[in-house]
């Protein structure tokens, strides 16, 4: 039963946020969370990197999802460090890098 509920509550908090985010994040003013300047032009304009609210909630999504997994596999007996030698470095690594890459013009 109680397997049941958390799954129903996963459930529900999913669709939930799934419902304000497929409304609220196509909208220009979630575009970008802010702007970090690097360097002035000769021109005086900036160049900087934009940090966007698909980058924020992309890291946060993430970090819920190693949570989640250290919590079920622990749920069921799997050994922490090796949860984290395989599975963990195995997700993050191409997460974390693809998150990472900027356009370079």
């Amino acid at each position: 039963m109680v397997n049941w509920i958390f799954v129903g509550g996963l459930a529900l908090l999913f669709t939930l946020v799934y419902t304000w985010a497929f409304r609220m994040l196509p909208r220009e003013r979630w575009q970008i969370m802010c702007a970090i300047p690097l360097r002035k032009n000769e021109d005086g304009s900036w160049q900087g990197l934009n940090l966007t609210f698909y980058g924020f909630f992309n890291a946060v999504a993430l970090s819920a999802a190693v949570g989640l997994v250290l919590v079920l596999a622990g749920s069921v007996g799997v050994s922490i460090g090796l949860l984290g030698i395989i599975v963990i470095l195995a997700s993050l690594t191409p997460c974390l890098r693809a998150s990472c890459l900027r356009n370079s013009r």
